[in-house]
């Protein structure tokens, strides 16, 4: 319970300071928040480095991840954890980190993937969801010199990968 609330105070800060930031501890810290809505649906699997710097801000990353973590949760009916997935992972590729979110859940036809970042867009019910969520998602992403990007069939699932640049000093050398 102490975590929780220490992660929740984290995201809250709603302060734009950029900073070092952990990254591997902040999808840590949306994992435990997201696990609640994800338990009842799927297993959750995680594999994450054990520490990846980049710069920004903690508690707008967070934001981002832990709204990927549930959405990838709310694409899988309930009551079918035993047969279902969300998995979050993460690797370092050369001066990037690149961050997965995957599901096994409903999947998504083109005509949704094409309209997804667009405000106000959502497949939620009425009284469900606003489709702020991944517009926001996307322009914390950007603001950071990231990217995101959506995969997904059908009946198979869907992976969001986000894109993030390592702090300078965490980069390799040419």
């Amino acid at each position: 319970m102490k975590r929780i609330v220490r992660d929740l105070k984290g995201m809250s800060r709603d302060d734009d300071k950029q900073g070092p930031v952990d990254l591997a501890r902040v999808l840590e810290s949306a994992g435990r928040m997201a696990a609640a809505t994800i338990r009842p649906r799927a297993h959750f699997a995680q594999e994450l480095p054990a520490e990846m710097m980049i710069s920004g801000n903690e508690g707008r990353l967070c934001q981002v991840f832990l709204n990927l973590l549930v959405n990838a949760a709310q694409a899988i009916p309930e009551g079918g954890a035993g047969h279902h997935q969300v998995r979050l992972s993460a690797r370092v590729e050369a001066t990037r980190v690149v961050v997965a979110v995957s599901d096994t859940g409903s999947g998504m036809p083109s005509e949704v993937k094409a309209r997804l970042f667009q405000p106000f867009f959502t497949t939620k019910p009425r009284g469900v969801g606003t489709g702020l969520g991944l517009s926001i998602c996307h322009g914390i992403v950007t603001a950071h010199g990231g990217s995101i990007t959506v995969e997904s069939e059908v009946g198979k699932g869907t992976t969001f990968r986000v894109e993030l640049p390592l702090s300078p000093e965490d980069r390799p050398a040419a």
